[in-house]
């Protein structure tokens, strides 16, 4: 549906809550940087595997929560605790937080959903069904007429890649946090300020925005969305993979109210 980045708006979130026998760090709430309280955003979710017990399953493939009490309490639930419980029936989720029809963030999770269920977090009265829809463009002109059209339509929840309307598409380089920073954790934001200005300097005419993409301790993989002729220019650090460029597609997936 929609994939390990920073809480930084319009930055991609991977975080995967594995449901493991594993000690981690104590952690805060996933979606702790999402001002709810303010209103207009909506958590859009697909569970991908549900228990059988789960009755409403089959009657919403794709939903939306847009009640702010009901967001508050995920941003409060939704944390990485110290140890990681195993569990027996466990369902993953796909979920993006939007705003203004635009994908903020999105994330996988491995939970328990018949617990949530008991806390009457999902269940079909507090969550709205959505309905899916694509469209692929031969050119993307076309792709982005279409995009500025359907964000006026007050029934659209949210559209996947609305970055397309800036830029054509990505790529990912390796930073190493030890050279500045000493380190990664807790230094995402500061690095990607850094990034952001060194990257200006060294290529002033070029529109650019930097995402979190996952890393280590000591390494840092940072999405640069883009257009191709800073693509073509960019040898300040080290291509992940040797992936040169990866284009936004041209097949538009969209999440629209019944």
């Amino acid at each position: 549906m929609l994939q390990l980045n920073s809480m930084i708006k319009n930055t991609l979130l991977y975080f995967t809550l594995l449901l493991l026998p594993v000690s981690i760090i104590a952690q805060n709430s996933i979606l702790e940087n999402f001002p709810f309280a303010e209103g207009g955003y909506t958590m859009l979710g697909k569970a991908t595997t549900v228990p059988t017990s789960m009755e409403w399953k089959d009657s919403m493939e794709y939903w939306y929560v847009e009640d702010i009490k009901l967001l508050q309490q995920f941003k409060k639930e939704l944390i990485f605790p110290s140890r990681m419980v195993e569990v027996t029936d466990s369902s993953r989720c796909h979920i993006s937080i939007c705003k203004a029809g635009k994908s903020l963030a999105y994330f996988n999770m491995k939970i328990d959903l018949d617990q949530l269920n008991t806390k009457q977090y999902l269940n079909p009265n507090k969550f709205k069904p959505a309905v899916f829809k694509t469209v692929s463009f031969d050119t993307l002109s076309a792709a982005r007429t279409y995009l500025n059209t359907i964000f006026a339509d007050q029934n659209l929840l949210c559209v996947d890649n609305p970055d397309l309307l800036q830029f054509e598409g990505s790529f990912i380089f390796e930073y190493n946090c030890l050279d500045e920073f000493g380190g990664c954790f807790g230094q995402q934001e500061k690095i990607i300020a850094f990034l952001t200005e060194k990257i200006n300097r060294a290529y002033p005419n070029e529109p650019f925005e930097l995402a979190e993409s996952g890393g280590t301790k000591v390494e840092l993989f940072v999405q640069v969305k883009c257009n191709y002729s800073l693509s073509e220019k960019f040898d300040l650090y080290y291509r992940v993979n040797d992936i040169s460029w990866t284009p936004y597609s041209l097949r538009l997936n969209s999440f629209w109210k019944e």
